[in-house]
């Protein structure tokens, strides 16, 4: 035998001792233990008191001082993913795009208007009588508009 075919005849095996190997059943890990190096539960818990101070101290002063921060111009939100989770009522309502902006009247966006894609409501509630707690907010509209794509690219029309 020649130097290449000893060469050739041991990557082969090799190959084939690999291949073999690799399509060898994996055993599943055990349920009741999904995570074998976890600490016991204890270690991540903290007392409530403690957890409410440390989310405080990470909010900003407006926030702690229960006032609401002015709203930024431009801002948007993306509600375009299948695996989005938007409520507990039923499943999930059409990709859109969320623009917030103060204005009280959503038909100056075109919103609301006869054959208009675009939809403008109040922020915090649908109606005002039916939450009268929230009229001291500011005023807060948000214009959806319907996009006929998910994030990955596939048709939503046929929702």
């Amino acid at each position: 035998m020649t130097r290449n075919q000893i060469r050739i005849t041991l990557l082969s095996g090799l190959a084939l001792v690999a291949a073999l190997l690799a399509s060898r059943p994996v055993a599943a890990q055990d349920a009741k233990q999904p995570y074998p190096n976890m600490a016991p539960i204890e270690r991540y818990l903290m007392d409530l008191d403690d957890e409410i101070a440390l989310a405080r101290s990470a909010a900003p002063d407006a926030i702690d001082k229960k006032e609401l921060p002015a709203l930024e111009q431009g801002t948007v939100s993306y509600m375009m993913s299948k695996d989005s989770y938007p409520s507990d009522y039923g499943g999930h309502n059409a990709p859109h795009i969320m623009f917030f902006e103060t204005a009280k009247d959503g038909a100056a966006g075109g919103a609301n208007l006869t054959n208009s894609t675009v939809l403008a409501v109040n922020y915090w509630y649908i109606s005002a009588e039916a939450y009268p707690q929230l009229k001291s907010f500011p005023t807060l509209s948000v214009f959806l508009v319907g996009v006929t794509k998910w994030s990955d690219r596939t048709s939503a029309l046929s929702m």
